[in-house]
């Protein structure tokens, strides 16, 4: 508000929505929208990059441009990965069709070798010839091999750039079938639920709550900054006692993702910190389960404490989701802060993929479309 009221002709934004209610998100994005002068935006929420004319990528390249909003800059991008997946497929068809080749030239060659051999042995040749014939055959062998060796190693060096070139890939995909929960399952009863904190002079609400929730309920919970989500979360989870009524939860395992990803041990790796909650998974299994969440070879031995926010997120899903016990009920608490758009998109795939009962606090409404919420509870 202050650096509207001096009227610039320019505006600089950085991640202006972050740690936003609904309401200001929506007046940042009619501002955004409504803006004529001059604005650079840095930004991943998704409803806001859909109001600018142009957005420019920053990767380990560089900088790239696309031509216009959010939804041409993701179609831009998968007609991007096609292409590059169409490359490497056909990189890969010349590299085994060139395999093939010498393998069938090497065995001609073999064949021809042991013919001229038999045919030397009953002409009986002098030596000297025999040894003559012997050498060219061997040379031109040798010329063969060479060629094709040089074509294979070639074409080897097609597939590796082809493979860099391939956008990374940013959905996760796991089964989660273990987390489901039985539809009639009662997972949540709150009852008359109010809570005060010392010394406040009111409880946090001015009525008490009830809520049941019952199955593999997708819920989202709502409210301005201030209304009671992060408390009502304690109070599900056990961490705060209610002042008055009672909560009552019945899914056996309760997992929360909060905005720490507390779950983490920040002196662990990824790997042992999974290790920790899934010790009855092979090791083999643990590597597989990190690679779906894009921790492959050596990234899953990166300590938890130098993980950038997409990737603390991704290491925390996969604790609380391939942990040997897997939880009927999740709990995420504002997951979306901070995250670059690959982080966001899997962190939807992997909330998509969950069957248990997921309660979610957001203020991203692209997310809490893409993953099905199915009802919302809104405090204050």
């Amino acid at each position: 508000a202050g650096l509207l009221l001096d009227d610039p002709d320019f505006l600089l934004l950085d991640e202006p929505t972050n740690h936003l209610d609904r309401a200001a998100r929506a007046f940042v994005h009619d501002l955004v929208g409504a803006w004529r002068k001059g604005l650079i935006v840095v930004s991943h929420d998704r409803r806001l990059l859909a109001r600018v004319d142009r957005i420019v990528e920053m990767g380990p390249g560089g900088l790239k441009e696309y031509g216009g909003d959010f939804e041409f800059y993701r179609e831009q991008r998968n007609l991007e990965r096609a292409a590059a997946e169409q490359a490497l497929a056909g990189a890969e068809q010349r590299l085994e069709r060139a395999r093939a080749s010498a393998q069938r030239t090497r065995e001609r060659q073999e064949r021809r070798q042991a013919t001229a051999g038999r045919k030397t042995f009953k002409r009986g040749l002098p030596p000297i010839v025999a040894r003559e014939w012997g050498r060219r055959a061997e040379s031109t062998a040798a010329r063969l091999k060479g060629r094709h060796e040089d074509k294979v190693e070639h074409l080897q060096a097609e597939v590796e750039a082809a493979r860099r070139n391939l956008p990374a890939e940013e959905q996760i995909t796991i089964d989660l079938e273990h987390s489901r929960v039985p539809p009639r399952k009662r997972m949540i009863d709150l009852f008359a639920v109010n809570y005060r904190y010392p010394h406040a002079p009111r409880p946090l609400w001015p009525a008490p709550l009830s809520l049941d929730v019952v199955g593999p309920e997708r819920i989202s919970l709502a409210g301005p900054n201030g209304s009671g989500k992060s408390t009502l979360i304690d109070l599900i989870c056990g961490r705060k006692t209610p002042t008055t009524g009672f909560v009552k939860v019945g899914a056996a395992r309760v997992a929360l993702l909060d905005q720490k990803v507390s779950v983490l041990d920040p002196g662990a790796t990824i790997l042992d910190n999974l290790r920790r909650v899934a010790p009855g998974r092979a090791g083999h299994d643990l590597r597989i389960l990190l690679g779906r969440f894009r921790f492959q070879h050596d990234a899953a031995l990166k300590p938890a404490a130098v993980l950038s926010g997409g990737e603390r997120l991704r290491a925390g899903l996969a604790c609380l989701l391939g942990a040997d016990q897997a939880p009927e009920l999740l709990i995420a608490d504002e997951p979306t802060n901070n995250l670059d758009l690959a982080s966001l998109e899997a962190l939807t795939g992997a909330l998509r993929a969950f069957r248990g009962t997921l309660l979610v606090v957001s203020h991203d409404a692209t997310l809490l479309d893409d993953i099905g919420i199915e009802r919302e509870i809104t405090l204050g």
